[in-house]
């Protein structure tokens, strides 16, 4: 006797509809080289590499591609996606991160190898990254961002062009690379982990020494006023590496406008998560219907996001006086009906606004006690 399908009377047809758009790599680094020694190329121009081993297969030791990258993998941890660029030395820098740009859209540090120091493409590749999602570490060797009043280094220029996308490194020793070294700690976050932000202030530096200043020019490269903090008008906003009370750390942890770079690192991914996620519930449900409920939908993809940013410690979660558990954030958006004709006909949302208040970081205490006899 035949055995007739049961999708004769139930027909059940599951299609896995669940490609959600991928958010931008926040923990992805790229160094430009202008060398041709490698596998690069004005054709080729980007290459990523998950080990030591891997670079060594391309590049010589004496490469500075080679130099940059060892600073990267030294870390403890260190970036996990690490990718060298090409530059062609004749054309202007920003022309060179535009093509290396429309080459591979998938990196967010940007890092260059040691013959970009000090030079005017400096400034071309702060304001390239000032209009994108990126974060330049730049790296300088001019002794003259150990004075205060110097204005034409390139410390400063950044600093009075308040950049918050560029982080001003420097050093003492022309051939190590602080800047590389800083971001591939900084870029080490996976921001779905439990308590996984940083700072970028004390963080070793595996692999660089640390300067030999006093406290005169370490105020002038940073900028920092102990008990105050930064202060633009007492150095340079500059990164550094020293050592003190034995032991070595980044200091201090700010972009060039003054701004943490904890801050930016955290503020563009919660940006780039909540838009992913809303973009996926748009695409993979069938529609989003213009209501409350409908618009609920995408209440719930921000607060998953604004939730995921207290778990990894982004968010600041705070206990009142009393003990009780404070809201993180709090998430508003008008009714539907409230939403005006127009609006609803062009199918634009009602706009949803949060307000959540950034953990941060502590970097400086200050105790005061007596003792008595």
């Amino acid at each position: 006797m035949g055995n007739l399908p049961i999708s004769n009377v139930v027909d059940v047809t599951i299609t896995r509809e669940t490609m959600f758009p991928t958010e931008e790599g926040f923990d992805t680094l790229l160094v430009v080289t202008n060398e041709t020694t490698g596998p690069l190329s004005a054709s080729i121009r980007t290459k990523v590499y998950r080990s030591m081993d891997e670079v060594a297969a391309d590049w010589a030791s004496t490469d500075e591609a080679y130099i940059a990258a060892l600073a990267a993998f030294s870390q403890s941890p260190s970036v996990k996606n690490f990718k060298l660029g090409f530059r062609v030395t004749a054309n202007p820098v920003d022309d060179e991160l535009d093509e290396i740009q429309a080459y591979d859209q998938d990196w967010y540090g940007l890092a260059f190898t040691s013959e970009m120091r000090d030079a005017a493409g400096v400034l071309l590749a702060a304001a390239w990254c000032e209009a994108r999602v990126k974060l330049f570490f730049s790296c300088s060797n001019d002794a003259d961002t150990e004075l205060s009043g110097d204005t034409a280094n390139y410390s400063d220029q950044l600093k009075v062009l308040g950049y918050d996308r560029t982080v001003s490194v420097y050093h003492q020793v022309a051939t190590l690379y602080p800047d590389v070294a800083l971001a591939s700690r900084v870029l080490t976050v996976n921001f779905n982990s439990r308590n996984s932000t940083i700072t970028a202030k004390f963080k070793r530096l595996r692999g660089i020494s640390p300067i030999d200043v006093d406290s005169a020019a370490l105020t002038a490269i940073t900028g920092f006023v102990p008990g105050t903090g930064l202060d633009d008008t007492a150095g340079h906003f500059a990164n550094t590496y020293i050592t003190m009370g034995g032991v070595e750390f980044n200091v201090e942890g700010n972009v060039c406008s003054g701004e943490w770079i904890d801050v930016m690192h955290f503020v563009d991914w919660l940006t780039s998560a909540i838009q992913t996620e809303i973009l996926g519930r748009l695409v993979n449900l069938g529609k989003i219907p213009y209501t409350n409920t409908g618009v609920r939908i995408l209440v719930d993809a921000v607060e998953d996001k604004l939730q995921i940013g207290v778990l990894n410690g982004g968010i600041a979660s705070e206990i009142d006086e009393d003990g009780n558990t404070l809201p993180e954030f709090t998430v508003t958006v008008a009714k539907v009906e409230d939403t005006p004709a127009a609006q609803r006909a062009a199918r634009i949302a009602p706009d949803i606004q949060f307000v959540a208040r950034l953990a941060g970081a502590i970097h400086y205490a200050t105790v005061t006690g007596r003792v008595l006899v």
